[in-house]
């Protein structure tokens, strides 16, 4: 016996889905390569705010844009069949070498019609990883830039070891960027060597949340202290003057990392506390909005207590940065 179907028009006060604050992406490359390392970038960023999907798939340079496609519109029939917004990607991507591949004008075309963006490697996706190690290479073969990577990973075998790059991102985006800057001086974009793969991980990277300014420390049913917060990029140090029970002043000093998805490490230090609560351990995580932030220190003998912040404003600009 057949169930009867749901009519969805006959549903009364169906509240709408609740829009969620990060976006998703959706990045189709052309090999596993890519996609090994674009996962492991994603997870390495600890960057909750983004979601993406990676699609890695042995095509061709135009089946890449049109496997996006599929994937968009699918995405897009869903979120209607479910009346749920949250179901399309934010964002496509597609992530492709120059190579010796045909169609590549075509693919241009193709994924700027529909709104895709793109990331494209002259000539290749290796030329991204290299940057990782050093500065331009120079115009090469895609065979002559593997020879080149290999110097540096020796195992590479379209397999990515992504702990052998991740320390060499900063200088690879840099030098990215820099080669980008070049091409368009001489108005020749997307030359040998180019590579727009920094553009897809600056975006799936984020930016870490803006913490520096002035907080209270409390709940509003208690007595608050001030609290005065410098950042540079995602390290922030903090500094508080409070009373404690006897009405003693005292001061202590946090210094901490900020990741991406607004949580908080660090250390506090009591300088004059006693020598039981003077090294804390500290972790928090700011709220969605930026005005909060709740965490907790804990004492290195067991033991510990809850933190509260509430923003109230912020340090003018060039004020108290390091």
């Amino acid at each position: 016996m057949t169930q009867p179907r749901r009519d969805r028009q006959k549903q009364t006060g169906r509240r709408p889905p609740f829009r969620r604050q990060e976006p998703t992406i959706l990045v189709v490359s052309e090999g596993l390569t890519e996609k090994e390392y674009l996962d492991a970038f994603w997870k390495a960023s600890h960057n909750q705010r983004v979601t993406i999907k990676v699609v890695g798939e042995r095509c061709v340079t135009k089946t890449v844009v049109e496997v996006a496609k599929e994937e968009s519109d699918k995405a897009i029939q869903r979120a209607q069949n479910e009346d749920d917004d949250n179901l399309k990607f934010d964002s496509v991507w597609c992530v492709y070498d120059v190579d010796d591949h045909p169609h590549l004008t075509e693919a241009r075309e193709m994924a700027a019609a529909n709104g895709f963006e793109t990331a494209i490697s002259n000539p290749s996706f290796e030329l991204w990883l290299l940057l990782h190690f050093r500065d331009d290479p120079g115009s090469h073969h895609r065979d002559t830039i593997k020879s080149f990577l290999k110097k540096y990973d020796p195992g590479y075998d379209k397999h990515v070891d992504f702990d052998l790059y991740a320390g060499g991102y900063e200088q690879g985006a840099s030098r990215a960027r820099t080669l980008d800057k070049i091409a368009a001086q001489i108005d020749d974009d997307g030359r040998n060597p180019t590579t727009g793969v920094y553009r897809l991980t600056e975006l799936i990277r984020g930016t870490c949340p803006e913490v520096r300014g002035t907080w209270w420390i409390g709940a509003k049913t208690e007595r608050k202290e001030m609290l005065t917060v410098v950042q540079t990029g995602d390290v922030i140090t903090a500094n508080c003057f409070l009373h404690d029970s006897a009405e003693r002043e005292t001061r202590w000093i946090l210094k901490a990392q900020v990741w991406n998805d607004g949580q908080i490490t660090g250390h506090l230090e009591y300088p004059s506390g006693d020598r039981e609560y003077r090294f804390q351990k500290f972790s928090g995580r700011i709220s969605q909005d930026g005005r909060t932030m709740e965490g907790r220190a804990e004492y290195k003998d067991g033991g510990g207590h809850d933190h509260l912040w509430s923003r109230v404003g912020e340090i003018a600009q060039g004020d108290g940065i390091a």
